[in-house]
């Protein structure tokens, strides 16, 4: 039997994650664990270290089977998501720097002068 090269990944997916419900089920304290685990994350800046959470997409993992829903790790997992991306989002737009919505639009020289902070 062959597959096309595009439904083999997702069918893989979808039955280890059949695996991880069902091993949740045999042992209620997996899917505890899993609502500890992602209530302390949503809770406390020390578990959102990279020490940690070293892996982000862990939690994406554990909210398939726990009973913690998205809305309560959401602002967090985005948060912390976003600070460990800067470092690439910087290195790809090197002339990009973060600007306050409300600020007065600055004079052109101040401009130049904090564009070339950023060089």
């Amino acid at each position: 039997l062959r597959f096309a090269t595009s439904s083999s990944p997702p069918t893989g997916y979808f039955v280890l994650h059949r695996l991880f419900l069902h091993v949740c089920d045999l042992w209620p304290s997996l899917r505890s664990a899993a609502d500890e685990t992602l209530a302390a994350f949503s809770a406390s800046d020390e578990q959102r270290t990279k020490s940690e959470t070293p892996w982000l997409a862990y939690i994406l993992q554990l909210l398939t089977v726990s009973n913690v829903g998205w809305e309560h790790v959401k602002a967090q997992f985005v948060e912390e998501v976003l600070a460990r991306t800067v470092q690439f989002t910087r290195a790809s737009y090197p002339n990009y720097h973060p600007t306050d919505p409300d600020a007065e639009e600055p004079e052109p020289q101040e401009r130049k002068q904090a564009a070339s902070e950023w060089e």
